[in-house]
């Protein structure tokens, strides 16, 4: 089966209903392929959730306790080992989350942990911590009628000064307090993982299918009404490295990097791209409102 993602065809053998079905590729070879297998080595240790990786020339493996091992080769090749009889949710969650990432790193990519919409033809991105709405936020202003280019990763590709944001695939994560947020209904929804109240949002509607320039990085932020504050350079490149999609995996995996280029491309990013603080209040009701707030102050800001 043949899928669009991140600019690459995948060709997977099994389904992922998740991604946008590709055409057939008359001569084309796949950019990446998906492929069941054995995987025999595993991470020596793992971390509090169960998660491991080791780190091998152009092989790294990602390991996930109860759902098995993706082996992520030169940026073109995931083996899925399972492990037992997992839910296939928790399967795909590992390969188009951990393993993709690896493969995009693995092609030269940037990878930013945050969720990105067009507005205006320009890419504008949010970051923040574990929980700290960048998907909601994705989804809000989505449900205003900006397409998602991307949720979760943003892979940004360097052109020359300037750096493109790919689209990803036609799906937002949310909680089930934010989805009910938005007026959806999370019993109609597709779980994101079996064991969370975490629903897959999978769009109808306009998504991104070309790279657009990256104009904006907002670091979001709770405050008393919505406002938006410049970040210094220095302190706008050190939200790049610490939202650094890479982070996740570990010190072993940041040391099979190259650090120096790492440091010099996450610097590039905050000298090349605005960066903002994006402050607003937590509510509990007239949340479409908000958003019309927050839409307005970015369209504001892009302005300037």
């Amino acid at each position: 089966m043949l899928y669009h993602a991140y600019g690459l065809i995948l060709d997977a053998e099994f389904e992922f209903p998740e991604l946008r079905p590709a055409p057939a590729l008359e001569g084309r070879v796949p950019d990446v392929t998906i492929r069941l297998g054995e995987v025999a080595r595993r991470p020596e240790s793992l971390n509090d959730n169960g998660n491991g990786i080791w780190c091998d020339g152009d092989q790294y493996c990602h390991y996930r306790e109860g759902t098995g091992a993706c082996l992520v080769t030169g940026g073109t090749s995931i083996v899925v080992d399972r492990e037992g009889d997992p839910d296939d949710s928790l399967v795909r969650l590992s390969v188009l989350g951990p393993a993709m990432g690896l493969a995009l790193i693995q092609r030269g990519l940037l990878l930013l942990h945050a969720s990105a919409v067009s507005i205006d033809g320009a890419a504008v991105a949010f970051l923040g911590n574990h929980g700290a709405g960048k998907s909601t936020m994705a989804a809000s202003l989505h449900s205003l009628g900006h397409p998602l280019i991307t949720d979760d990763i943003a892979a940004l590709d360097p052109i020359e000064d300037d750096f493109q944001v790919l689209p990803t695939f036609p799906q937002l994560k949310l909680w089930d307090n934010a989805a009910r947020d938005l007026g959806l209904q999370p019993d109609e929804m597709p779980r994101v993982h079996p064991d969370f109240d975490k629903w897959a949002w999978r769009l109808d509607g306009e998504v991104s299918e070309a790279p657009l320039p990256l104009r904006r990085l907002y670091v979001l932020g709770i405050g008393d009404e919505v406002k938006i504050e410049n970040l210094e350079a220095v302190l706008g490149s050190q939200y790049v490295i610490r939202n650094w999609y890479g982070a996740r995996f570990g010190v072993e995996f940041y040391q099979a990097q190259n650090q120096g280029e790492h440091f010099r491309r996450c610097i590039g990013v905050a000298d090349a791209v605005p960066m903002r603080r994006l402050l607003r209040p937590e509510i509990e009701s007239g949340f479409e409102a908000l958003a019309r707030e927050i839409e307005a102050a970015v369209i504001a800001d892009l302005a300037r």
